[in-house]
């Protein structure tokens, strides 16, 4: 931007949580009726905000997914290096990291991985790991 000072910009949607409490603030030292006074409509702000700040990583999460699937889709039957990262969620799921993609995925598998360990693994033509 060529500015001499520190700016940082975010988005307001993940900021509306701390706009409403210095609007709080502001109000209460200024002597003036709180904005948003305790009661349902302060829970219904908490709630908002809550979802406000929680989707945008939902549906970042989301596309990257998306297009994770589709970048390996695109490259069915090519080798990736993985490392094990260890066990996921679920018994028989390791999570697994595609350095060259900087990517985490799942795999299901019936076998024993060790954490550490090194493998080549290809997508399928539906961009799965099998």
């Amino acid at each position: 931007l060529g500015l001499d000072t520190y700016v940082q910009v975010t988005s307001p949607i993940r900021r509306y949580p701390d706009l409403a409490v210095h609007y709080q603030i502001k109000a209460h030292l200024r002597g003036d009726p709180l904005p948003f006074p305790a009661g349902d409509g302060q829970s219904q702000l908490v709630s908002f905000a809550r979802e406000a700040g929680t989707l945008p990583r939902r549906l970042e999460r989301s596309a990257n997914a998306y297009w994770l699937r589709e970048y390996l889709r695109r490259n069915a039957g090519r080798q990736f290096s993985a490392m094990v990262l260890g066990p996921a969620w679920e018994k028989g799921v390791f999570k697994l990291l595609l350095p060259e993609l900087g990517a985490l995925i799942d795999l299901r598998t019936s076998s024993k991985l060790t954490a550490g360990t090194l493998m080549e693994l290809a997508p399928n033509k539906n961009g799965e790991f099998s």
